[in-house]
């Protein structure tokens, strides 16, 4: 079984792609009895379009905002991936096959500046639905 017993008031779901158990356990501790009680709970990825890419990021250190990443069950759920990121001037500053990628802005060069760039990605779904997407990025390294 996969899961485990959680003894509280409040939980957290998992967010990967899948299925996952939860055992829910009642306890009577004056009559030292007890009940369980196991729950399915599917994570899934309906629409392989539905894939949501960042429209901005600020990569300047702070820890905060500072990557352009897919969130995990989005990575989870992917086979394959192509995602390349075009400068306004169409040269190919950014590619990535690997649907785990944190970009943090830079090209092979170093950082980019700041200003708006453009991204294509295509994918297959580990269940083998096929998505493809575009748009813009900002990148805003001003605090």
């Amino acid at each position: 079984m996969s899961g485990a017993a959680i003894w509280g008031q409040y939980i957290s779901l998992p967010t990967t792609v899948g299925s996952h158990d939860i055992v829910v356990v009642a306890v009577d501790s004056t009559c030292l009895r007890y009940d369980t009680l196991t729950v399915t709970y599917q994570v899934g990825m309906d629409d392989m379009n539905a894939l949501i890419f960042p429209s901005i990021f600020t990569p300047n250190g702070d820890g905060v905002n500072d990557w352009c990443y897919l969130p995990e069950a989005a990575q989870s759920s992917l086979a394959s991936l192509n995602f390349q990121v075009y400068s306004r001037w169409g040269q190919l500053v950014f590619e990535t096959t690997d649907p785990n990628f944190a970009w943090g802005g830079e090209s092979r060069t170093g950082a980019l500046p700041d200003g708006v760039y453009f991204w294509v990605a295509h994918w297959t779904s580990l269940c083998g639905a096929q998505g493809d997407h575009h748009g813009s990025i900002t990148i805003n390294r001003k605090p």
